[in-house]
């Protein structure tokens, strides 16, 4: 059995880092997505979803970096480790505490039973003579196997995205083009309806001119006829 051993401060202060800028990028996200402003139609609704979609991969892709970018790490380390030891057996307790903590990092990516060393036959003269050597470098093997899906993970979410944004630019497409209909359509309606109310406003107007006329011309046919009297008196 391995005895668990205290970690690494430089390992666990790497480890901190690296949550701490996780919390970042989610704030900052958090923020960009506060700022975004949408009319609230079922056309931006839908488009609401898919840039969530659209977020959800890439916050995905950014994982899959950092994860890779902390595999790379391990195995750097890991490989320094196995020269500084291979032929030194001053820092055996640092070497079983870096067993311990790849451990760990084996088990919580893909757990506990597919995490368990097997070794060969041909290991066992190996493992009487240096017993943590050979489980670094099973270890070694595991966290490159590890790279590799991570690699091949990452490869499928790019083309993923790519498939995901020529649909989403369609639809982004196909969504605009509705909304200048909708909005061509409303103006359209607000022209007819001036127009009605300003032609029959107009129309309403041009009667009263015409009215407040044929009074004049009443009047005009009055005073002619007082003034033919007049004369005729004289």
């Amino acid at each position: 059995m391995i005895e668990n051993k205290p970690i690494d401060p430089r390992l666990q202060q790497q480890q901190q880092q690296q949550q701490q800028q996780q919390q970042q990028q989610q704030q900052q996200q958090q923020q960009q997505q506060q700022q975004q402003q949408l009319f609230v139609t079922p056309q931006t609704e839908n488009l609401t979803y898919l840039y969530q979609l659209t977020e959800t991969l890439f916050n995905q892709i950014n994982e899959n970096k950092l994860q890779k970018q902390k595999i790379l790490r391990n195995i750097d380390s890991l490989s320094n480790k196995l020269i500084a030891n291979s032929h030194s057996n001053t820092k055996k307790i640092e070497t079983q505490q870096d067993i311990v903590l790849f451990t760990k990092f084996i088990e919580k990516r893909i757990g506990n039973d597919n995490s368990k060393i097997i070794f060969n036959p041909d290991d066992k003269i190996q493992l009487e003579n240096d017993k943590e050597l050979i489980i670094l470098q099973k270890q070694n093997e595991q966290l490159r196997s590890l790279l590799q899906d991570t690699k091949t993970s990452s490869a499928e979410t790019l083309s993923l995205l790519k498939l995901n944004e020529n649909s989403f630019n369609e639809v982004v497409t196909l969504l605009r083009n509705d909304v200048l209909k909708t909005h061509c359509l409303f103006i359209d309606i607000i022209k007819k309806r001036y127009n009605e109310k300003f032609n029959y406003l107009k129309d309403q107007e041009f009667n009263t001119y015409l009215e407040g006329i044929n009074d004049l011309q009443k009047l005009m046919d009055i005073s002619e006829i007082y003034k033919d009297l007049l004369r005729l008196l004289e």
